[in-house]
């Protein structure tokens, strides 16, 4: 009987102590925010400074501005930012695609936060009058160039088990690629891909989208770690945020001037 007793005992203790620990917890105030993403001009870039810039990152500082949270951000590898995420390191990403894999480890924002258009880019020249059913007919007898932890959206994703993948460390040097025959396309971001070929003559001149067959138009979003239980709240306060955005043309008409100041961050 004493030993039952003193079990008993000792769960309640247990207990109260796990409880204490919880309140204590929550009871910090998150005043935070530390965000992980991939070079991806214009949305996500360091410039000549070192400072990291892009559509996307004045858009995500000043959402958590308006929301009271200071904000820091860290460019990497995507493979890294995934995985460091996904363990806590950092507190969110952008701008990700939802799939059912990262759902398990991440809040993803109800709304989109910015589309995406993924075109196919490939060699200069010649005629390639697709329509998106020719295109990935095509794509089955190609050698394409991805960054494995990468998604390109449904359509494309769908098919990766048909189609010979090289892997990429980067668009730029999966481009280089390209243009020395070592693959035959890569599947982009458009403005994206335009960007990066922009800054260097050489690629820009023998390498093109397929614009007559757009591979997918896929919304992207912003993601905290569900290692971290308090950052379900701040999805949920991004996601206010994101719902006053979705009948406006804040991505149009912010996309231009990033432009412009990208090329001349690049060029100084």
């Amino acid at each position: 009987m004493k030993k039952r007793s003193k079990n008993e005992l000792i769960y309640w203790i247990s207990g109260l102590i796990l409880q204490l620990v919880s309140i204590k917890t929550y009871s910090v105030e998150l005043t935070s925010l530390h965000f992980v993403s991939l070079h991806y001009p214009p949305l996500i870039y360091s410039n000549n400074q070192k400072h990291i810039d892009g559509l996307a990152v004045k858009k995500v500082r000043e959402m958590a501005n308006f929301l009271g949270y200071k904000v820091k951000f860290s460019i990497t590898s995507w493979n890294r930012a995934l995985k460091s995420v996904r363990k806590g390191k950092y507190d969110g990403i952008f701008t990700i695609f939802k799939t059912n894999q990262r759902e398990e480890y991440l809040y993803f924002t109800e709304n989109m936060f910015i589309p995406q258009n993924i075109y196919i880019y490939t060699f200069l020249g010649s005629d390639y009058s697709f329509n998106q059913l020719q295109l990935i007919n095509w794509l089955k007898k190609k050698s394409i160039g991805v960054v494995s932890t990468l998604s390109y959206g449904k359509n494309f994703d769908g098919i990766r088990n048909n189609l010979k993948l090289f892997p990429l460390k980067s668009l730029e040097s999966g481009f280089k690629l390209l243009i020395n025959h070592r693959i035959d396309a890569i599947p982009s971001n458009m403005h994206t891909g335009n960007l990066t070929l922009a800054k260097f003559p050489k690629l820009y001149n023998k390498i093109q989208p397929i614009t007559s067959a757009p591979l997918e138009s896929v919304p992207s979003f912003i993601a905290f770690s569900k290692s971290k239980p308090r950052l379900e709240r701040v999805r949920n306060q991004f996601d206010q945020e994101l719902m006053k955005l979705k009948n406006s043309n804040w991505y149009e008409e912010a996309l231009k001037e990033e432009v412009e100041e990208y090329l001349k961050s690049s060029s100084e």
